[in-house]
């Protein structure tokens, strides 16, 4: 619509102004009151108003707008010349405006002209033959298309095309998890292996060293906790002596190794005196409970010793032993890649192992058809062997987005396909490594197409 004022008389007399309308319907304003169902429209050239009568009614999915019906050829261009000067911005010119009032359009006639009507009933050789000439064309062209496009749309219908497929490497590297010397590799390539079988024996001198002084330095702590184990024997034994000087003796010589800056002599004359003034309160004062205190602290304290060291001598252990490298799962060892005495830097490739699983084919799409593939999905794999041409059913069992492994930057799935009725062993020998193989999945749709055929033609129950 264009907003530019346009004159609206009521049957009534009544004027309304109109500011925004197109060709086809007026905005009706809201405080104009109801709108009749015919008036005259005044439209305004160069200060001359052109009037003309109209038939108004409401527009079916417009609210507020009435749609002008019943105009004259004559009406509609003088409208139309209207509003082509106010899109433009250029004042109509006089010319115009009188070419639009005396040319009636609506009474142009459209048939045809006698002459034309003369010269279509002429027959002509030459147009029929080049009628002819068309139509085998156009034929030619057709067959092309069914022949050639249709055949390939007819097949695009049912399957997708996979690119690039060939059978996935199933091998994969294992490394060394420490630094470490080859002492004996043993296994080699082809031979078949269970899960936590040793593949490769290392020697970590540096983790045997440190072993070793872990051990070293565990004995004579353990030495150190059972000597203070004996102590407490001991003093238990003289808490039962009899004869109070062998009892002093013996807690004398204790006194001088658990309490070294106390005299034995001190601590039993004040233990002598505060029991005979007042026996109820001498106990805790005795030398004999004060020493089983510090004995015990000291067990204790060797005890703890004896654990953290024996705790260091397993880790240093385990440790020495993890450099020895082990079967991941059960599978089939395929390349050897180290020697005996070979010094091993941490993460080196030692071998490369195959698992016992299932050998994939895999191949790339394009990303239009993300929403078209799924895992489950049938498909088929194509490859030759000794010049027999061979097919498999498989399954779709991954998908991840990746690039176009020829056209590296170029975004697209990589298609996992694995086959159905096939061994693990017979899946070895058919399917090599790296080999090419033709991957198609299927869309079923001549399969999904029958049975929603069957499901509408079967009857009731």
């Amino acid at each position: 619509m264009v907003t530019a004022p346009l004159l609206f008389e009521k049957p009534c007399g009544t004027q309304v102004t109109i500011q925004n309308w197109s060709l086809a319907a007026l905005a009706w304003p809201e405080d104009a009151g109801e709108a009749p169902k015919t008036g005259t429209l005044n439209v305004p050239f160069q200060g001359v108003d052109v009037r003309f009568p109209v038939r108004l009614k409401p527009a079916p999915d417009r609210p507020g707008e009435l749609c002008l019906s019943g105009l004259s050829g004559r009406q509609r261009e003088t409208l139309a010349l209207f509003y082509r000067s106010l899109l433009s911005g250029k004042m109509a010119s006089s010319a115009e405006v009188i070419t639009s009032l005396d040319t009636p359009l609506d009474l142009v006639p459209m048939e045809e002209t006698e002459s034309e009507k003369a010269a279509t009933e002429k027959p002509s050789a030459v147009r029929t033959l080049r009628a002819v000439l068309n139509v085998v064309v156009y034929m030619a062209l057709a067959l092309a298309i069914v022949g050639v496009v249709g055949q390939n749309i007819l097949t695009n219908l049912n399957r997708i095309d996979i690119q690039h497929g060939r059978v996935a490497n199933v091998t994969t590297e294992v490394q060394a998890l420490a630094d470490g010397e080859v002492k004996y590799v043993n296994v080699t390539a082809g031979q078949a292996v269970e899960k936590g079988d040793v593949l490769v024996t290392l020697r970590n001198r540096k983790g045997e060293a440190e072993l070793n002084k872990a051990k070293n330095l565990l004995g004579p702590a353990k030495d150190a906790h059972q000597a203070v184990k004996d102590d407490l024997t001991r003093l238990d034994a003289l808490t039962q002596e009899l004869d109070p000087a062998l009892r002093d003796a013996g807690l004398a010589l204790l006194f001088e190794s658990y309490l070294p800056k106390r005299r034995f002599e001190d601590v039993n004359t004040r233990f002598q005196r505060i029991a005979s003034n007042t026996p109820a309160a001498a106990a805790p004062y005795d030398p004999a409970v004060i020493l089983r205190s510090a004995i015990l602290k000291e067990r204790d304290i060797r005890a703890v010793d004896v654990k953290k060291r024996r705790a260091d001598v397993l880790g240093r252990r385990d440790f020495v032993q993890s450099t020895q490298i082990v079967a991941p799962a059960n599978g089939i060892v395929r390349e050897v890649l180290i020697s005996k005495g070979q010094f091993l830097p941490r993460r080196t490739p030692v071998l490369t192992f195959e698992t016992d699983e299932m050998r994939q084919t895999v191949g790339w799409v394009s990303e239009k058809f993300a929403e078209t593939l799924y895992i489950g999905m049938p498909a088929t794999i194509g490859f030759n062997t000794d010049g027999t041409r061979q097919r498999l059913t498989g399954t779709i069992v991954d998908l991840q987005a990746d690039n176009n492994p020829q056209r590296p930057g170029e975004y697209g799935i990589l298609v996992f396909v694995e086959p159905n009725d096939l061994s693990v062993t017979d899946a070895r020998a058919q399917l090599r490594v790296g080999a090419p193989v033709n991957l198609e999945a299927s869309r079923q749709t001549f399969p999904r197409l029958k049975r929603w055929i069957s499901s509408r033609t079967a009857p009731d129950a």
